[in-house]
């Protein structure tokens, strides 16, 4: 037999591990929003990064990392910079990337960096 098993993150930061008899129907995994970067305007980045921040605040977002030195188990990490926002859910973190407070400032992340941004489901 084949047992699943699914990780939530309880609110406070801890994680639940649930097994096949635990009812998930009415669950909502959260969103994640990664952005990988290469900034080569650092004072237009940081411009970008003062007016985007509050929106993500704003939209329940939560800041994970925010990081310009990952230690790379394995392979070549393909940016200079990750940043991971979690929220409620993925239509939360797409709701935060399309409104009208964030949306416009995404010309000028792409004006101070090159990036790759991914919307993700938690687990």
């Amino acid at each position: 037999m084949v047992r699943s098993y699914r990780l939530r993150t309880k609110p406070a930061g801890g994680v639940t591990v649930a097994n096949e008899s635990t009812d998930w129907s009415h669950a909502v995994a959260n969103g994640y929003v990664m952005l990988l970067l290469d900034v080569h305007d650092a004072d237009r980045y940081r411009r970008y990064l003062d007016e985007a921040t509050p929106t993500v605040v704003a939209q329940g977002g939560r800041f994970l990392v925010a990081s310009d030195t990952p230690d790379v188990a394995e392979g070549t990490w393909p940016a200079s910079r990750t940043i991971v926002i979690e929220f409620a859910s993925v239509a939360a973190a797409q709701a935060w990337y399309t409104s009208a407070s964030y949306a416009p400032l995404v010309a000028a992340r792409q004006g101070a960096a090159e990036s790759q941004v991914a919307i993700f489901e938690g687990a």
